[in-house]
């Protein structure tokens, strides 16, 4: 049984920490003989803290890299954006293997955890998956929950969000739920945009 403290992603700080530390020996070992240090206690010491170092540098540099190409391009690559903690790339990935079900129950699980940006961006792929499972009922209920949360998204992204899922539901109401004043409505909603 595995220790629940040990997990992929902190394996892999700890192999960078070393590996940092490692290479640091080259200015660390001179710099600590130069000091005074006896050369055994220089190693054990050196690897974990001149690792430990470089390696906080690397994600800080790297956090504020991303912010910053995230600022530029309006798109996140990397820092501490809710919807990489969410897991889309988990559904997605059930999608890919045909496990609908399987993603729909994961995104209906979380989708009343989370408001805002990421809570709109869940339902409106519970929606989309909703209508490729052939459920318009349950499509358009998220539809309109996704609605709501994009009303409370600034700019451009929550504009975008309510055009997409104001189009889908006129789909849906002009299609299978054959709803022709819900329809109306949505085409004057387009048409107010």
């Amino acid at each position: 049984m595995t220790s629940s403290w040990r997990t992929s992603e902190r394996d892999l700080a700890v192999g960078y920490i070393l590996a940092y530390g490692v290479i640091a020996l080259g200015i660390g070992i001179p710099a600590a003989l130069w000091a005074g240090w006896p050369l055994w206690l220089a190693v054990p010491v050196l690897i974990p803290v001149l690792g430990t170092f470089i390696y906080a540098l690397q994600r800080a540099l790297s956090s504020v890299a991303g912010g910053a190409l995230a600022r530029l391009t309006g798109s996140q690559v990397g820092g501490h954006d809710t919807r990489a903690h969410f897991g889309f790339s988990a559904v997605d990935a059930l999608v890919v293997r045909g496990q609908i079900d399987a993603a729909i129950e994961r995104l209906r699980v979380e989708q009343y955890a989370y408001e805002g940006h990421t809570g709109a961006e869940i339902a409106q792929r519970l929606g989309d998956l909703y209508l490729k499972r052939g459920v318009p009922e349950e499509a358009a209920q998220s539809y309109r929950r996704a609605r709501r949360l994009w009303e409370s998204v600034p700019g451009v992204e929550g504009r975008e969000g309510r055009m997409y899922v104001t189009r889908r539901l006129l789909d849906l109401y002009e299609g299978p739920l054959a709803n022709e004043a819900a329809a109306g409505r949505e085409r004057e909603r387009l048409a107010s945009r």
